[in-house]
């Protein structure tokens, strides 16, 4: 008995690649500029969360929403093939061919801000825990 399950690329999900992403694009944009002492954006667009479920839903935010967007990016422009039978598994990954339109390379983009993002948030967060820091609590 053999199992296949198929995936084509669905580009409308670049919508939903770009919104996921756009909070955490923007905290990070604001950090970059205040980090570079040109004005102190961050300060104006976020406020630090009272609660420890506040914090927990902004750091869920912050870090979950650049890999929902970076699997939203995926999932618009590649279609995906795996089969399972016989003690195997097979995985075909297959991109558009040339010329790509205008939403294929954004949403491919969008999927590599999107994992620079994730890696960027989750490295942050694991400097911060490891190494003295407050784990993003306090």
């Amino acid at each position: 008995m053999e199992i296949a399950i198929r995936w084509r690329s669905y580009p409308p999900l670049f919508a939903v690649s770009a919104l996921t992403l756009l909070p955490a694009a923007t905290v990070w944009a604001a950090a970059l500029l205040q980090a570079a002492r040109l004005g102190h954006p961050l300060d104006q667009l976020v406020a630090p969360p009272a609660t420890a479920v506040a914090r927990l839903a902004f750091v869920g935010l912050l870090t979950l929403g650049p890999a929902l967007a970076a699997l939203a990016g995926f999932l618009a422009i590649v279609d995906l093939e795996t089969t399972i039978g016989h003690w195997e598994l097979g995985l075909r990954l297959r991109l558009p061919s040339p010329p790509w339109s205008g939403v294929q390379v954004a949403a491919l983009l969008s999927c590599a801000l999107a994992a620079l993002l994730f890696a960027a948030m989750t490295g942050h967060l694991a400097a911060d825990c490891f190494f003295g820091g407050d784990c993003g609590w306090g």
